[in-house]
């Protein structure tokens, strides 16, 4: 996994079964509408309209993810804050995920982030928040340093939750992460699925 983190990266290594083995089966991950699921199977409809099918392992690590908002976000949440520059000199969010307690201090820090050209990705603590009539203004802590990021009305506010099989409705939007065996199968080792029309950030 390279060292500049993405919200997905971070998901995948809360949810990825971590093994030492001699040899690693190849990670694979994919996202589309779910078409079916049941206890031992899932298949996708992916964006270019192909259909797979993957095989779901034992003990399938799920989560969800839900839209929320600015009121959410409180002192002492887990966050992840995808940021661009503002033009003046600080840091504006275009995405802001709150993580659940279980997966607090997941990819802690501040990296760049991919999903945007120069942007960064802050995993951090809220410490507190200012709200002014055009944009609120987050701080959050780290274990190597701290920042201010100001959170336009416009950017996403979603939340991960705990979820179940019974979350796997056909239309939602998936996120699967797996291992593809000797065999070329791939299973599927975790699930991310948007609750209520949300749509999982990539």
């Amino acid at each position: 996994m390279p060292r500049h983190w993405t919200i997905a990266a971070c998901l995948s290594l809360c949810l990825a079964a971590a093994s030492a083995q001699a040899e690693t089966p190849a990670a694979f991950a994919a996202r589309g509408a779910i078409v079916s699921a049941d206890a031992a199977n899932l298949t996708l409809k992916e964006a270019d309209g192909t259909q797979d099918s993957f095989a779901l392992a034992p003990g399938i690590r799920l989560l969800g993810m839900k839209t929320a908002s600015l009121a959410d976000v409180k002192a002492g949440d887990f966050v992840g804050i995808g940021s661009v520059a503002d033009g003046k000199g600080g840091l504006k969010a275009v995405q802001v995920v709150i993580f659940p307690p279980a997966m607090v201090g997941t990819g802690e820090g501040s990296y760049p982030w991919k999903q945007h050209p120069g942007s960064t990705m802050t995993n951090a603590t809220v410490s507190a928040t200012v709200v002014a009539a055009d944009a609120t203004s987050v701080s959050v802590t780290y274990k190597d340093g701290k920042q201010s990021i100001t959170v336009p009305p416009d950017a996403p506010i979603l939340a991960l939750v705990p979820s179940t099989a019974a979350d796997l409705m056909p239309g939602a939007i998936a996120v699967v992460r797996g291992e593809t065996g000797a065999d070329a199968k791939h299973v599927v080792k975790s699930v991310l699925v948007g609750l209520n029309d949300t749509v999982p950030p990539t």
